[in-house]
């Protein structure tokens, strides 16, 4: 059985995994916004439809 160390740096381990999780989904949702503006500026440029991509 784990003593409360053992759970202790566990929970810290979790905590730090959980953080950098959490980061590299925010780089990834920053990097999609970017792709999406550029493809509404570039569909803007040429006149084409792009709604489908237009966020509520």
């Amino acid at each position: 059985m784990a003593d409360i160390e053992q759970v202790r740096v566990a929970l810290a381990e979790a905590a730090e995994q959980s953080n950098a999780t959490a980061y590299q989904i925010r780089a990834a949702v920053e990097s999609t916004e970017q792709v999406l503006v550029r493809l509404r500026m570039a569909a803007t440029g040429t006149g084409g439809p792009i709604s489908v991509l237009s966020c509520p």
